[in-house]
């Protein structure tokens, strides 16, 4: 069961924030995330004993609660302003606690470089055409303007491109230090295998 905030009595820009973030937790980590987010939730013991095998750091508890899949049911309801002193939840620990989400729970960032790695070496290609074009027809005048130019292209979309490549194996290494199970048993029964009493 998870509680799932529809409206808030807060201040203009605090509610503004809490939007983006959870629109961007929504957007880059889990899109099945519910649009208000969530701020707590309720589980059976099954529940439980699966989420507190998780023995990783530096993450995020809402992408272990939708990460394990279980059925769950939303609860709407509107949180009440603040009678009392000032929440300690400040931008700066959403901030952190929104790329602690995206570091455990997405390679966004890694297919990131490896596009525009790609993109970028094949813009170099496309550029590298022009200028030998525009080289051989008298267009550029400079000595060694060409080929300086289409080096640093070249070489800085082949380095971002590798460090994709490099950071799909780190994450693929990392993922296996999570030890997260490769499946979660959501219920178990036992019969008797049709033996007669």
């Amino acid at each position: 069961m998870l509680g799932v905030r529809v409206g808030r009595a807060d201040a203009w820009l605090d509610r503004v924030a809490s939007g983006l973030f959870w629109g961007l937790y929504r957007s880059l980590i889990r899109r099945d995330l519910p649009p208000g987010g969530v701020d707590v939730f309720g589980c059976n013991v099954a529940f439980r004993d699966q989420l507190v095998r998780f023995s990783e750091s530096r993450s995020s508890m809402v992408g272990q609660i939708l990460w394990l899949g279980f059925r769950r049911k939303l609860v709407n309801y509107t949180r009440v302003a603040r009678r009392h002193g000032v929440s300690s939840w400040s931008f700066r620990r959403k901030l952190a606690y929104l790329f602690d989400s995206i570091y455990s729970f997405s390679d966004l960032p890694i297919r990131v470089f490896l596009a525009l790695g790609s993109l970028g070496i094949l813009t170099s290609v496309l550029f590298a055409a022009a200028v030998v074009f525009a080289k051989l027809s008298g267009g550029v005048s400079v000595p060694g303007y060409a080929a300086t130019v289409l080096t640093i292209i070249f070489f800085a979309s082949l380095n971002m491109l590798g460090l994709g490549i490099v950071g799909a194996y780190v994450w693929r290494a990392y993922e296996n230090t999570k030890s997260r199970p490769l499946a979660v048993v959501m219920r178990e029964d036992v019969y008797d295998g049709g033996r007669k009493p």
